[in-house]
């Protein structure tokens, strides 16, 4: 009867420690997978809980989380360490769990002698995610309280069954006794050890197959190839969209914010081709607009120079905006640039008499410094983004390189994102 109660909390103690070992496990496999870009819905949604940015993939894929361009192995992400750590703590509990509460506690000393540098590395990792990463990434959160969790079992089962400090380091105690548990085993801990990294690295073998999967579809083409290549290397950034002029479902797979001026030419045909996309990919895309004059930022509306001809459209397009009518009006807007026609006030209250504006409204608002205002903050929001020139786009958050982008490009990084995040939903 007296075996029977000391056995129970070893029991519950040990499975504690197992299942946070476990959970563990499963949170660095999800990590590797972030880190080789292949997410799925249960780990979107933990990851970007209480804001728009995938935390994970952005603590992931930063330059603190990988061992980076090691020969023959390539890239080794930081998550792999923690994959082994947590399987090689769970074969350890499972052991100690087999044994019994009288039997050898060497298992459970390994752990505790294992989970010392764990800490310091998960502190170490905390630290940079707080003061230079600069983001809350859960998953991570998580795996760090799975390794205090495992700790504290560990130390909580050591210390149920040892009488005094004399009998931990008695000849028979345990931690005497590691060596021999150690030396009895070492290949067979060996053995498990390079299976579990193996494991690990399959599982970023498998990220990574999942990704060439995809871009296969698009034909070997080089151009859509590098396109989403660079779209998954690139971190996310936060964009404020609270007020901008949108097209489409906001509840979409794919969303786009463009940067953009009324007098840049290339914006007229990539406000052109989005257009088109919109069409095409009805309830798959959403695209938000936001103002970037080029030039100096926006002065006295008398100064009839290009860059205020910009600030004074985009003013113009937000009023528009107000009264429901933004697509029209940038219409508009862009076909002047296209024809030659400036931007100033008398072209501008034509478009809104045009596209069915309340004139006094419209007039109002170009009075007010809201619309102003709306400008500058959009102009400071794009060079903290480092936008330098225009259009420039964000899909999901990232920046894109404009090098291979056009509408088929980006047709095609459409479908890959939707077909993915379709895949991610099953």
């Amino acid at each position: 009867m007296e075996r029977q109660k000391k056995s129970r909390p070893f029991g519950v103690f040990a499975v504690i420690g197992l299942a946070a070992a476990l959970t563990g496990a499963l949170i660095s496999a999800a990590l590797i997978m972030e880190y080789f870009g292949l997410s799925f819905s249960l780990t979107q949604a933990v990851c970007r809980a209480g804001g728009e940015l995938n935390a994970c993939r952005t603590a992931a894929k930063s330059a603190f989380a990988a061992l980076r361009s090691l020969p023959l192995v390539g890239d080794i992400p930081v998550a792999l360490f923690g994959f082994i750590y947590y399987c090689y703590a769970s074969l350890l509990f499972a052991i100690a769990l087999r044994q019994g509460a009288r039997s050898d506690k060497a298992p459970l000393v390994l752990i505790v002698l294992l989970s010392i540098p764990a800490l310091a590395a998960d502190l170490f990792l905390f630290l940079v995610s707080a003061m230079f990463i600069r983001v809350f990434c859960p998953l991570c959160t998580a795996s760090y309280a799975a390794t205090l969790i495992i700790t504290a079992s560990s130390l909580l089962t050591l210390r149920r069954y040892r009488k005094s400090v004399g009998d931990v380091m008695a000849a028979d105690g345990p931690v005497l006794s590691l060596p021999t548990f150690l030396r009895e085993r070492i290949f067979a801990h060996g053995f498990a050890i390079i299976l579990i990294a193996a494991v690990g690295m399959g599982i970023g073998l498998l990220a990574r197959s999942s990704l060439a999967e995809s871009m296969a579809r698009f034909g070997g083409d080089e151009r859509i190839s590098r396109l989403i290549e660079r779209y998954e290397a690139v971190l996310e950034s936060r964009i404020d969209i609270e007020e901008a002029p949108f097209d489409g479902n906001p509840g979409a797979p794919v969303r786009i914010v463009v940067f953009s001026d009324f007098n840049c030419s290339s914006c007229v045909r990539m406000d052109k081709s989005l257009k088109r996309l919109l069409e095409e990919r009805q309830g798959e895309l959403v695209i938000y607009y936001k103002n970037f004059p080029l030039g100096e930022q926006c002065r006295d509306t008398a100064d009839h120079r290009k860059e205020v001809s910009s600030c004074l459209a985009a003013r113009a397009a937000l009023c528009a905006a107000k009264q429901g009518r933004y697509t029209a009006y940038s219409t508009a807007l862009y076909l002047d640039c296209e024809t030659g026609v400036e931007h100033d006030i008398r072209s501008l209250r034509g478009h809104a008499a045009r596209v069915g504006l309340d004139s006094s409204d419209f007039d109002a608002c170009m009075a007010s410094n809201e619309a102003l205002e709306h400008v500058r903050q959009d102009r400071l929001e794009g060079e903290r983004l480092l936008v330098d020139g225009t259009p420039t786009l964000f899909v999901n958050n990232r920046m894109l390189d404009t090098a291979d982008l056009d509408q088929r490009t980006l047709r095609a990084l459409i479908e890959y994102i939707t077909n993915r995040s379709q895949g991610r939903s099953r």
